[in-house]
């Protein structure tokens, strides 16, 4: 091969990618303007409403101890529960050590006791117990 027939190759691959370029950029250009018309279309059809209003968001009660709030949350949960349950009855997120640091307290006190320890990313299964005779919520 030659210089002036590589020349002519390696120009021929430019056409060719340079054209294969072209092609792609207007499938491209096809797929956003179709994107935009569908968009458009929609927004069109759904009739106007106000803005849905927002969710308000559960609020910690102010004053009351993260243990105490569990202890409430107790008679809200099912026999066994995890963390995720905790959460979604609590209605806010504490910090994870606060939050374990009570289900450790309540496991003392005897309100509850672990079913089977979490791994990796499978959390801890609680259950509650019955009541003990004498006073139920100590401290």
């Amino acid at each position: 091969m030659t210089q002036h027939e590589h020349d002519l190759r390696r120009q021929e691959l430019e056409a060719r990618y340079r054209a294969a370029l072209a092609i792609l950029e207007a499938g491209h250009r096809t797929q956003v303007e179709e994107l935009e018309r569908l968009w458009q279309a929609e927004r069109e059809t759904e009739p106007q409403s106000e803005a849905p209003a927002p969710v308000p968001e559960p609020v910690r009660r102010w004053g009351v101890s993260l243990l105490a709030e569990c202890r409430d949350a107790l008679d809200r949960l099912p026999e066994e529960f995890d963390k995720d349950d905790l959460l979604r009855v609590l209605g806010f997120s504490p910090h994870r050590s606060s939050l374990f640091r009570a289900l450790q307290q309540l496991g003392w006190e005897g309100r509850i006791a672990v079913t089977s320890v979490g791994s990796n990313r499978k959390a801890s299964v609680y259950r509650q117990l019955p009541p003990r005779s004498g006073s139920e919520t100590p401290r």
